[in-house]
């Protein structure tokens, strides 16, 4: 099952309806779960391309390393993120929202992100698990009023607006907005480039008191950005799958395991993210690779 995110219209960029440097220990909490969301994207982006590497494996395949290596470094973007400004909201709040939050440019190419179901068989026995597979395209077609209406904004009237149009019927009540990270970034994906833009993050709490964190980043992906940050992403699935013993993921497995001092006990079930830094809790880790599998079909193949 593959789940698409839409990049094109202007409420949904809005966001109100690969590699990057590890950060400083004194680095702000909001700067962290900045960086650490573009972490999660490129960790989900490399396991595609890992785990179709272990199925053709698990069938037989003999593959070439280097060529294994050149698509695992393909199939995953690299961020470049710097120049963060954190603060309260009332810093930026008259500030024009188009100063803060780039738009696409007319004939250039955003990244488009999709989460996708992977599912394994073996013998009967069966783990699903997610992944992210991104592309590049075409930048949505700005018309002339949207263009005027987005340089025109402030950021008190994006949130205004996105006040405005929630949905009662969701359970997520309207969001008070607290503090925010404004930042540059950059894309390299596949070797092309985003250029350098602007995006915004912004940090409140709902009416029952849960944490909100919305991206705004209309080049290099707002909606996959929201996902990470609003969903848990369990590996147990991957973590429990016979393809574990192909020699691709074994190795994947073992390189991504986090410091048990940057995860804590309650980040299971889910990625652990720490200065700006996703891999798997090693609780996760010790508890499923000891769960004993059936007997694979193709045991015996793993080189």
């Amino acid at each position: 099952m593959r789940k698409r995110f839409c990049l094109s219209s202007l409420a949904c960029c809005l966001g109100l309806l690969g590699t990057i440097p590890a950060i400083a220990q004194s680095s702000s909490h909001e700067e962290e779960v900045v960086r650490n969301a573009y972490a999660k994207i490129s960790l989900l982006s490399t396991l595609d391309q890992v785990t179709q590497t272990a199925v053709q494996q698990w069938s037989g395949q003999k593959l070439d390393p280097a060529t294994i290596n050149g698509k695992i470094s393909a199939a995953s973007p690299v961020y470049i993120l710097s120049d963060f400004h954190v603060g309260p909201l009332s810093e930026i709040a008259d500030s024009k929202w188009s100063d803060l939050v780039s738009p696409p440019q007319a004939q250039s190419a955003i990244l488009e992100g999709s989460t996708i179901n992977n599912s394994h068989s073996d013998n009967g026995y069966t783990c699903e698990w997610l992944v992210a597979r991104i592309q590049w395209k075409d930048s949505p077609e700005w018309s002339a009023t949207a263009a005027k209406m987005l340089a025109a904004v402030t950021v008190s009237d994006v949130i205004k607006f996105g006040h405005q149009n929630w949905d009662s019927s969701k359970t997520t009540p309207p969001v008070t907005y607290e503090h925010y990270a404004a930042f540059s970034v950059g894309a390299t994906f596949q070797g092309k480039t985003s250029g350098t833009h602007k995006a915004l993050f912004l940090f409140g709490h709902d009416a029952k008191g849960q944490s909100v964190v919305v991206p705004n980043d209309l080049i290099t992906g707002t909606q996959l950005l929201w996902y990470v940050l609003q969903n848990t992403v369990d590996p147990s699935g991957l973590l429990r799958s016979t393809l574990r013993e192909q020699p691709i993921l074994r190795d994947w497995l073992a390189s991504n395991v986090m410091p048990a001092s940057s995860c804590s006990v309650n980040s299971t079930h889910d990625y652990c993210c720490s200065r700006g830094r996703c891999g798997i809790s090693p609780i996760d880790f010790n508890r499923d690779l000891a769960m004993s599998q059936p007997a694979s079909r193709t045991k015996g193949l793993a080189q």
